[in-house]
């Protein structure tokens, strides 16, 4: 099976493009960049006028990290220089919070007296 031939002439192609973010037209978008929502959108022209525009992104940036925090649980008891002694079962779970996402169970535990 033959393919179609391919026409080219000195006319075609991409002439220009206009990337903008937020509604603003940007020729580059590096870095670094703010926490915040973001909206993309680009338009092409070719050389003999025809314009495209593509569809419009919306993204959220997150530069803040998240917050972690370990939990303890069980029966305990405290000495004169605040150290906790736990006895009998002892849980231990470790919870990533952040502000953007949903919050995160890394770890979780519960030992035993064997």
């Amino acid at each position: 099976m033959r393919s179609a031939p391919v026409l080219k002439d000195a006319g075609s192609g991409v002439a220009d493009w206009q990337p903008s973010l937020n509604g603003t037209v940007k020729e580059q978008w590096a870095g670094p960049w703010k926490t915040g929502e973001y909206l993309a959108e680009a338009t092409a022209q070719d050389r003999v006028g025809n314009r495209a525009k593509l569809r419009s992104q919306r993204f959220f940036v997150d530069n803040k990290a998240p917050e972690i925090e370990w939990t303890i649980g069980g029966e305990w008891l405290e000495n004169a220089r605040g150290e906790r002694f736990y006895r009998g079962p002892v849980s231990l779970t470790a919870t990533a919070r952040d502000e953007h996402t949903r919050n995160l169970t890394l770890f979780s535990a519960v030992a035993d007296e064997e």
